[in-house]
């Protein structure tokens, strides 16, 4: 079971258990003798022009973080090389290359350290995590093309729906054209994910648990969106002056997060919801278990002075819940606290005065 990033969107359990829908080549090879550089290779201002009928590879900068990046021309399938475009898989039934087919590319390198050919302008995205889909329609609303059934944010989103995050419907997904699919490495499967690849679709995947705390969710956020050629949203920027003004806790309390009953399961190790209490002053008491969503005993904890309860994806509410622990609980926005996009923001505002209990 997994809880960061919206896994859970509008499936939170109401009244019930609700069964849950719960990497590759790196780039080409090296191009004119210069070794590709990793990360963020998006967002360039300046049109390439072709030397002696040939496609022309032209130095530029990154606008986020200024640095030298190639940009290239796709005939329908593939980087050029100094040598002329090479095909790259064409999707099934997409017929011969032509003139029309020829796109201009940007690089850029995803979460998992895997390069992603990403076809210029970005125009038609699909996303299968819930909390990218409102991080990516509060961003640009017209470029989204699809997305799962569990997003729910923003409300009134009226795009095609794909199934959900542990089984999309690829070929639905293939079907829209998108020039990029937002992935996350917890929340979709690998199979779906080199599936829409072996399309010829460019799929773009985050992983929070790589990065270091909040800071790092924001950067991700913002290397995903500048992936779709936008720059960093308004949203993101007062999320980012909202929890830099979070005063640092006077003093630190140690809680156990509950997100799910029968059998009792809670956070772990390496999760974003643990960042964010951990900026609160909040410390997960099962921060070092093995597991990231391990099983507990109520009655086997280790010491604590706090049970956060959030409403999902298990519906926690006065009634059902806290009468299992000794220890007070705070009743939290599960929004709030597990996804990372515009709510975040609001998180800043609420979650202090929502854990000051006992």
């Amino acid at each position: 079971m997994t809880v960061d990033g919206g896994t859970t969107a509008g499936a939170s359990a109401r009244g019930g258990r609700r069964e849950r829908e719960a990497g590759g080549r790196r780039g080409d090879a090296e191009l004119g003798g210069e070794r590709r550089q990793q990360g963020l290779r998006a967002g360039h201002a300046r049109a390439e022009t072709a030397v002696a009928g040939r496609p022309a590879l032209v130095p530029d900068v990154c606008r986020l973080h200024r640095c030298h990046c190639q940009r290239r021309w796709v005939a329908g399938c593939g980087p050029s090389t100094w040598d002329g475009p090479r095909r790259s898989p064409r999707r099934p039934g997409a017929g011969p290359a032509t003139v029309a087919d020829v796109r201009q590319t940007f690089m850029v390198t995803d979460d998992e350290g895997r390069d992603v050919d990403v076809p210029l302008p970005v125009q038609r995205v699909v996303s299968i995590v819930p909390s990218l889909t409102e991080a990516l329609a509060e961003s640009a609303p017209g470029m989204l093309v699809g997305a799962t059934d569990w997003c729910t944010h923003p409300a009134g989103l009226d795009v095609p729906r794909l199934r959900g995050t542990k089984n999309p419907d690829v070929d639905a997904i293939v079907a829209l054209a998108p020039d990029l699919v937002l992935a996350n490495q917890e929340e979709n499967r690998l199979p779906d994910l080199d599936a829409l690849r072996a399309a010829g679709v460019a799929v773009y995947v985050t992983d929070i648990r790589t990065l270091e705390g909040l800071h790092g969710a924001f950067d991700s956020l913002g290397r995903m969106l500048a992936a779709c050629g936008l720059d960093e949203p308004p949203w993101l920027v007062e999320a980012r002056s909202a929890w830099a003004a979070v005063p640092e806790p006077a003093a630190r309390r140690r809680a156990v997060v509950p997100i799910w009953r029968k059998p009792w399961m809670a956070c772990g190790r390496d999760t974003f919801t643990g960042a964010v209490l951990a900026r609160l002053g909040v410390d997960n008491v099962l921060a070092d278990d093995p597991e990231r969503y391990p099983k507990f005993d109520p009655a086997a904890l280790p010491e604590h002075d706090l049970v956060v309860l959030p409403d999902e994806p298990y519906l926690f509410t006065a009634d059902d819940g806290p009468e299992a622990f000794e220890a007070p609980s705070a009743l939290v926005s599960g929004r709030l606290l597990t996804w990372y996009g515009p709510s975040l923001a609001e998180a800043a505002a609420v979650l202090p005065g929502a854990l000051e209990v006992g």
